[in-house]
C-alpha cells in the first residue's frame, strides 16, 4: 500500500453552480481527511465524532457528506443545541422526524 499526503488528494476549487456565497466550499487537506473518516466510519457501520478547532469546516463537511447519501436508505436531521435544550426537546425532534419519514414511505 502506497501512502500519500492528504494535500495531494485535494481537488481544485470549483465555484458553486448556484453562485450563492453560502454554497462556497474550498477543499483543503483537512476537508479531504474528514470526508475520508466519515466515509470509512459509515462503510463500517460505525459512529464518528469530529473534534477540531472552530472554523475548521466540520459542519460543512458533514452536511456535504449527508447530502451525498441516499435519502431512501439514510435519514438525517440537523439539530442546534443550547443551554435551553432538554432531553425531551431532543426526543420530540427525533420522533417527529422519524414519523415524517415513515409517512413518506
Amino acid at each position: 500500500m502506497l501512502l500519500q499526503a492528504w494535500a495531494t488528494l485535494v481537488q481544485p476549487y470549483r465555484p458553486p453552480a448556484d453562485g450563492r456565497f453560502a454554497s462556497v466550499l474550498v477543499p483543503t487537506a483537512d476537508f479531504v481527511r474528514t470526508t475520508w473518516m466519515l466515509r470509512t466510519a459509515a462503510a463500517g457501520g460505525r459512529a464518528c465524532l469530529l473534534i477540531s478547532d472552530s472554523g475548521a469546516g466540520k459542519t460543512a463537511c458533514v452536511q456535504r457528506f449527508l447530502a451525498e447519501r441516499d435519502p431512501a436508505a439514510d435519514m438525517s436531521l440537523g439539530l442546534n443545541f443550547s443551554s435551553q435544550t432538554s432531553s425531551l426537546h431532543l426526543q420530540r425532534a427525533l420522533e417527529a422526524r422519524r414519523a415524517r419519514c415513515l409517512l413518506c414511505v
